[in-house]
């Protein structure tokens, strides 16, 4: 039986996005973000340091990348940097997903919020099924989906950090390149 539908069509359409970023999707940033987790409690830094660094950085080489050079004693420009240079992909990728959930009317503060959640998981999905739904409810759709995918990377993130100790060590580090093989 199912509920009947909620008479605001952009909860429809970010409900709808929501129940599509279950499955595939979710579970390969999941198993990515186990890894993390594993990461940052190898390097010494506490559960809660992963799960804040997935919400604030959203990008997994870049958090590698923290963690590493967090844990050699890099310094903190040179760290910055690094990190500044491998999240440069996400430029590109969100100038070309920003114009079709604009598109529906999303206001700078929204636009600013979809821009942060745009991840190499949102932008492909973004591409491949926004230009497909009606101009007015790609917003909600989009916002939808992707606070799935890093509601569920933030929580495995930390799940990660505890889970890792019941893993052998090279499965723990084959989850960190889930994501790039999925794509």
């Amino acid at each position: 039986m199912q509920s009947a539908p909620v008479s605001d069509p952009n909860v429809n359409w970010w409900l709808r996005g929501a129940r599509d970023a279950v499955g595939v999707p979710v579970l390969m940033i999941m198993t990515t973000m186990c890894g993390i987790g594993g990461l940052v409690r190898d390097v010494g830094y506490p559960a809660w340091a992963g799960t804040l660094s997935t919400v604030l950085i959203w990008a997994g080489p870049a958090q590698v990348l923290l963690f590493a050079a967090l844990a050699s004693g890099a310094a903190l420009p040179a760290t910055a940097f690094a990190i500044l240079l491998s999240s440069s992909r996400f430029l590109p990728m969100t100038v070309s997903l920003l114009p079709l959930i604009r598109s529906g009317g999303a206001g700078l503060p929204a636009s600013y919020l979809a821009a942060h959640l745009v991840s190499m998981t949102t932008w492909v999905e973004g591409l491949r099924r926004l230009p497909h739904l009606p101009d007015s409810v790609r917003y909600p759709y989009f916002i939808g989906y992707s606070l799935v995918i890093i509601g569920a990377a933030a929580t495995m993130t930390h799940a990660g950090y505890y889970l890792y100790t019941l893993l052998p060590g090279y499965l723990a580090a084959a989850f960190l390149f889930t994501t790039p093989l999925f794509f």
